[in-house]
Formats: structure tokens, sequence, C-alpha cells
């Protein structure tokens, strides 16, 4: 088989094709659907299966492109789509007396949201949400939700496929999803095509690749707890079916008084991990719904996860750049965007500072933004809920994401800043520390109260509440009871209030001048 050139890294991708599927039948995966948005980019990949060494031919806009299907009967070409109107088109694929025809395919702008829980969480339910899916009546504006599917090995497909935004298909999907799909046709003017690959409670490393857990040592704990639940499940589930009634009685009790108390229902009971397509897999949610994607042309990625990892923050740091690393390779398209949701307030209010495990979170999430090429942050500290760690509000967040997106990706103009004020560096002042910003035009307390959520702390590293005054783009920090300040944190906590603002009302993001070891370290 002679591939086109560039296709050498298509190899992950094939994995993602039915391994079972007939040498004599012609098929392509099912993220090629009808209704699909295809990429438009100069290398947009199309895969399937045909007979072996059987002529294949995929048509689509006036782009041709031929191959031969390996002797194990996998193919894949490339369309040249840059300049290619947005459509709707047919996507042609021809071989021997086989062919596959699919229709309204539209060319445009593709994202995949991803993540856990807060990505996944339905436009249905969030604040104003029924009236935004009533409304919702964009065929140009595609959505392809990915079901749980955590996978030991590599899934052959996902089950899913496209539907047009309409009233019946926006309620049931990413909430965060639609809202940046939405505002990015509005910008945009092109087709947008959004896929949600997100499901609640997983970790990150089910979202990774085993190999990349298997080498590096600050890994390895994962994979040996995994395996030790794998050991430990056959007795475990023996045990829980031995007074399942029981249980499930006091589950069913509990959730009726949580939903009488404006309370979230308690997770239901069961036999624990360790079971065959557990999302707490490592790899599982990796091979199970993001292999079956690629190498699917996108223009980029949003990822809103952290909430499960929270406790080894200090291990997300490594975590999530590598992550990135993973993805990039695996899609072969170069640096592509990546927009990191940093995690909302969320917890009990801190009567005094300390430190936050939240807080520990959230910096491995700004440090990836700030370390790793074309990786961008979106604060959402002022848009939780101290309750409920799935907040509601979700259209402000959604359009923070889209202005993000807009600016630094598409390079459009864009009123007002895109980023809230971020720490650059601090300076002593006569028995005060001052804090410097960059995105600082304006600087405002949002609620005209004082500042809040500020500490200081000396040599001693006992943090106090402390007096924070703005003066131009800079905040002086300052205590009675520490003479000698060395270090300042703000909105440090589970769930801080900091009230801390630019002209635009964007949200001061959370930081320490500190470099004290966070609690977190060594947790694996």
């Amino acid at each position: 088989m002679q591939l086109q050139p560039g296709l050498t890294l298509l190899t992950a991708a094939w994995l993602a094709v039915a391994a079972a599927a007939a040498e004599t039948k012609l098929t392509v995966p099912r993220v090629f659907s009808h209704g699909a948005v295809l990429q438009r980019s100069e290398r947009v990949p199309v895969w399937g299966t045909a007979k072996a060494g059987a002529p294949v031919t995929v048509t689509f806009a006036g782009k041709s492109a031929e191959t031969a299907a390996q002797p194990d009967g996998k193919w894949a070409v490339r369309l040249d789509l840059a300049s290619v109107a947005k459509g709707p088109f047919e996507l042609s694929i021809r071989s021997g007396g086989d062919a596959c025809t699919l229709t309204n395919i539209l060319v445009g702008e593709v994202w995949l949201c991803s993540g856990q829980s807060n990505m996944r969480f339905h436009l249905s339910r969030a604040t104003g949400g029924p009236d935004e899916a009533a409304a919702a009546r964009d065929p140009e504006l595609r959505l392809l939700s990915v079901g749980l599917q955590a996978s030991e090995t590599p899934a052959a497909d996902i089950r899913e496929r496209w539907t047009a935004c309409t009233p019946e298909t926006a309620g049931d999907f990413s909430a965060i999803g639609y809202y940046v799909g939405r505002d990015l046709r509005a910008r945009l003017g092109v087709p947008v095509g959004v896929i949600c690959a997100a499901w609640a409670g997983s970790c990150i490393e089910a979202w990774m690749p085993r190999a990349t857990l298997a080498s590096d040592e600050d890994f390895a704990p994962i994979l040996k707890r995994w395996d030790k639940k794998v050991a430990d499940f056959p007795a475990q589930q023996a045990a829980f079916e031995t007074n399942k009634a029981a249980r499930l009685a006091e589950w069913a009790a509990a959730c009726a008084k949580a939903q009488k108390e404006g309370r979230p229902e308690p997770l239901k009971p069961g036999p624990g991990a360790g079971y065959k397509g557990s999302l707490d897999t490592p790899a599982g949610m990796y091979n199970g719904s993001i292999l079956p994607l690629a190498p699917y042309a996108l223009r980029g990625v949003v990822w809103y996860q952290g909430e499960q990892n929270t406790g080894r923050g200090f291990q997300y740091r490594k975590l999530l750049p590598a992550l990135i690393r993973d993805w990039r390779k695996l899609w072969d398209r170069g640096d592509f965007p990546f927009v990191v949701v940093q995690l909302p307030n969320f917890g009990k209010v801190q009567d005094k500072p300390r430190f936050s495990l939240m807080a520990d979170t959230r910096e491995a999430q700004a440090l990836a933004a700030a370390t790793v090429t074309n990786t961008h942050l979106a604060v959402s500290i002022d848009l939780g809920e101290d309750a409920d760690v799935h907040p509601k509000e979700k259209r402000t967040l959604g359009q923070r994401i889209a202005r993000i997106i807009a600016r630094e990706v598409y390079a459009l103009s864009v009123e007002g800043d895109i980023y809230g004020p971020a720490y650059t560096r601090m300076s002593a002042e006569p028995g005060g520390l001052r804090i410097h910003f960059v995105h600082a035009q304006g600087l405002k307390a949002g609620d005209g109260k004082p500042l809040s959520e500020f500490a200081i702390a000396g040599a001693d590293k006992n943090f106090v509440w402390a007096e924070a005054v703005i003066e131009g783009d800079t905040v002086l920090v300052r205590s009675p009871k520490v003479a000698a300040p060395e270090a300042v944190r703000y909105d440090w906590a589970d769930a801080p209030h900091g009230n801390l603002r630019n002209a635009d009302n964007l949200p001061a993001a959370p930081f320490r001048t500190d470099d004290f070891k966070p609690p977190t370290f060594g947790n694996r």
C-alpha cells in the first residue's frame, strides 16, 4: 500500500477501526456519520477498512484521494479542505463494487470538549438551560456526544453519531460544549461541530495511554493501585452481594432526604472499582472514547477535569502536560490549542487561611497553561457553588472560553479583555508587599467592598488575613500581625470568594507568591 505523505502516524487511529470487520466490507468509523462537520484544513484524514489490497477512492466537495487497503484491510487518505465552501456535501467512498455515501456533511470548525462531570453536565440542567434548549435550532451547529465506554483495550468504534442542534438534541448535550459552539458560530459565521467525550467521576489517568503511565515512576502508583483493585474485586463483589438489598434501601432513603433538603444525591453503593469497564480503569476512557475519535481533524480541545484528582495536585502538574502531549501526538496536528478550565470554588468557606487541596489542583492547571505551548486558562473561581461540585451557571463560563478561543486561536477582535488580573511579580514595601498584575486595567473590588481573600505570612509561613488596597494596577497587601512579610496568597481556599476584578469584571486568578511545598507533595 502506498500511503499519502504524512500518514505514518495514523497507526494509532487505525486501532479505532473494528478489528472484527469482514475483509470484504467497506467501512468508515461512526465519527464519519451523516450530518458530520469536517475541519476546514489542509490535512483532513478519512480512514476505514476494505478488502485487503483493494483500491479505495474518497471523493468530497470536488476533492479526491486514492489509496489501497493494507493486508489487514485498513486504509487512510487525507483531503485538502482548507478552501472548500461550507457545503453541505456528500462524502463518497468506493472500493471495488462496494460504496458508502454520507450526506449533509458540512465544512467548518471542530472542537473536542472533554473531562469529567462538569463538562458532561447537560444544558437542560444548567441555569436558564431549558429555555436555551427550547430555542436551540441551528442546522449549522452539529453535536456529537460520546457515551461512556471505558476499556482495557482499544475500542473498535464509538456508538453515537452526529446530530444537528435542535431543541430535541441540545438539552442532553454538554452545556459548556453547547455554549462554546453557539458563541463560535456567531463569531466565525461558519459551521461548527462540537464533540463531547466526558464522564462523571473520571480521573485524568483514565484519559491517558497506559504506556505513558507506565513510563514515569511518578505515575507508577496509579497502575499499582488499579492492579490491586482488580485483584481484590471478586472478594468485594461477593461481600457486597450478601447485603446488597439493605445497602440499596439505605441509599434510596438517603437520596429521598437529600432531594427534600435540596442537596446532591449520594453515590449509589456498589462493590467498588476493579471490574471490566470501570471508569477508574487507567487508560480506560482513552481506549474507549478517545482512540476511536483520532485522528478526526480538530481545531482544538477544551479540557474541564480535575475534581477527581484533588488530593494529588502535585502529581497533576505532570499528568496534565503529559495528557496534552499524548493527545497532540495521537492527532498528529502539531501543537493544536488546549483551553484548560480551572476548577471553580467549591466546599466549606475557610475561617482562616490554610492550604487548600482544591487550590493545589488549580495551581497545577495554571502551571500547565503557563508552560505548555498553545495552552490557555479559563478561570471559573467565581462561578462555583459552595455546596455543589456541579455549578449550574454554565453560560458565563462557555462565553469566557469562546472569547479566549476567538482571540487566541482565530485572532478575532474581541471587545475588552479575555482574562482577569493575573499575578506576575511581588515587590517589598515598608510593612507590606506590593503585588503586580497583567490584565489589570481598571482594577476594582467587584462588589464595591474592601478587597477580601488576601493572606500574608512571614518566614514562619503562618498566614493571616491581610488588608489589601488597590493602587493603580497593583495591590498593596499588609497586616499588623506580620512585621516582616514574605509571601501573599489570594483566593487560596476550596471555596474562596475574592472580589478582585478588572475593568471587564473578570475575576483575578488565584495565586500564591511563595514556593512552599504543598501538602500533596509526594502524593501519587
